[in-house]
């Protein structure tokens, strides 16, 4: 029994390492929290090529530059930059769909327009998300504690393939000559996220 519940908690881990290097070894890095950095280009234009285009009339930015500029917390060099202006900037809701940004500029007016499209969910897709919690409750009618970790391996949609560790234990038995000793549980399974 012990034997085979180590086996299984090593094939999660092993699991886990093998999902982690994939993820490391593919996936774009996430940009910092509070920090601008380049955006990645959109699979639909990578290959583009690119054109000159002349603008007929001047092309409209956000005046007081530097200060936008700072606010927005973008590159040093970006901000020094006299020569870089605000075209536009978008604020979306983050989801566990990717989502495409695309700024336009319409060279006749000189303006811009930027557009957010909420890309559909992957038919399949590595993922290392996480999650660790510790919850209070009641077991078996008496009041307990569990300690959780669930850990994702594979997304099929809005499906997840994960595997989860959880603990409990019983605050207090009420029973004090037939004590509830720590229940673990450790498996892998499919969940649904909305």
């Amino acid at each position: 029994m012990i034997r085979d519940a180590l086996g299984i908690i090593v094939l999660i881990a092993l699991l886990i390492g093998m999902a982690w290097a994939w993820r490391a070894y593919n996936a774009l890095p996430g940009a910092p929290v509070g920090l601008s950095v380049a955006a990645t280009e959109a699979d639909e234009v990578q290959r583009a090529p690119v054109v000159e285009v002349e603008v007929k009339k001047p092309v409209l930015v956000y005046a007081n530059r530097q200060i936008i500029k700072k606010n927005l917390r973008l590159p040093d060099a970006v901000v020094a930059s006299t020569t870089t202006e605000v075209l536009a900037s978008s604020k979306i809701r983050a989801d566990d769909h990717p989502s495409t940004i695309t700024t336009v500029l319409d060279t006749e007016t000189g303006k811009s327009a930027t557009f957010v499209r909420r890309d559909p969910l992957p038919w399949l897709a590595f993922s290392t998300n996480g999650e660790a919690g510790v919850y209070a409750g009641i077991l078996n009618g008496q009041q307990a504690v569990r300690a959780q970790v669930i850990q994702d391996f594979v997304q099929i949609k809005a499906m997840r393939v994960s595997g989860i560790l959880s603990a409990d234990q019983v605050i207090g038995s009420a029973d004090a000559a037939n004590p509830i000793a720590l229940n673990t549980f450790a498996g892998v399974g499919v969940r649904y996220k909305w």
